[in-house]
């Protein structure tokens, strides 16, 4: 009798120490609504394709991810052009005031929740790139700061509107292998603090990533053998900026200089290298 006694109290004090911690454990936060902009940070629309992306940053950290959504431009302004009145609640459109011209939308229904990926907190920028070409799919590559990655999202056409593609797992999150944390060949590991990330206009296959602490800039290589990778980082890129503070070290933007043939700049090695124009962040 007293052995199942102790036994019961054992799996009481168990089970009350499991709930403790439990109770402890760090809320991990709301998910993110899938059909809803909140702090949105980055736009882009692809050639040939009625449809907007956006991304979403989650800057204060409330929920979980970032997003990164679809827009169907083409039910938006089939609706701008009907909207309701004002304070009608049953047009996805109406307007604000009979006096405003302004129209305001519920941004839910052109938003398609099953299409939305999850990504890092602190989504930035979203970069375009033509792997095949400009007639061909299209890449969106999107920095994040928590963590510190480039994830890159495949747009596939749909039945009805484009469909992003980074193996992403039932809850909408994209998988690791779409995101650019560390070189596949080299033991170089992605910097904290990405900025944005900027796809070579000028014929190089490369996208460049300043980092707004730091003083790195990395390099992506954009046809590896698995997608994206990491190709190269300098990690002091940056000079120090006049208040002597290693901390403010960093860049924001960087812009790809065409390369003249018959005048080509010293450091292009005869247009076979890009030359490459950033800015430096708290330096005048």
């Amino acid at each position: 009798m007293l052995t199942g006694v102790r036994r019961a109290a054992r799996a009481r004090v168990a089970a009350l120490w499991g709930a403790l911690g439990a109770a402890c454990q760090p809320d991990p936060g709301q998910l993110p609504d899938l059909d809803a902009l909140r702090q949105p940070t980055g736009l882009a629309v692809s050639s040939g394709q009625p449809a907007l992306f956006v991304t979403n940053g989650n800057w204060d950290r409330a929920q979980t991810d970032s997003t990164l959504m679809v827009v169907d431009l083409v039910t938006l302004y089939e609706e701008l052009a009907r909207p309701g009145e004002p304070g009608d609640g049953s047009r996805p459109c109406r307007r604000v005031s009979p006096s405003d011209p302004t129209i305001e939308c519920d941004p839910s229904h052109f938003i398609d929740p099953r299409v939305t990926v999850r990504l890092g907190t602190g989504a930035g920028n979203i970069a375009l790139d033509y792997p095949s070409g400009v007639q061909g799919p299209v890449r969106l590559l999107v920095p994040t700061r928590s963590p510190a990655s480039i994830t890159w999202i495949d747009v596939l056409a749909g039945e009805d509107s484009p469909v992003l593609e980074c193996e992403q797992d039932d809850g909408g999150r994209c998988g690791e292998r779409h995101e650019i944390r560390a070189g596949t060949r080299s033991p170089d590991r992605l910097p904290a603090e990405p900025a944005r990330v900027f796809v070579d206009d000028q014929g190089a296959r490369f996208a460049y990533v300043p980092h707004l602490l730091g003083g790195g800039l990395s390099m992506l290589g954009l046809d590896g053998s698995a997608g994206p990778e990491l190709a190269d980082v300098e990690g002091d890129f940056y000079r120090e900026d006049p208040f002597e503070d290693e901390e403010l070290l960093g860049g924001y933007a960087v812009a790809a200089r065409a390369c003249d043939p018959e005048r080509p700049a010293t450091e292009t090695r005869e247009c076979d290298r890009p030359l490459l124009y950033t800015t430096q962040r708290y330096f005048p």
